[in-house]
């Protein structure tokens, strides 16, 4: 099915998304926990 097909293709985006989005903000937190701030 196309759908199915462009429902997987869409799951695999967000997911994408969501990880290059959470990965920076694990990056500062552990930058800011060295820094001691």
């Amino acid at each position: 099915m196309v759908l199915e097909a462009l429902h997987f293709v869409v799951s695999e985006r967000l997911i994408n998304l969501a990880v290059s989005l959470k990965a920076p903000a694990i990056g500062l937190k552990r930058i800011t926990k060295s820094d001691g701030r």
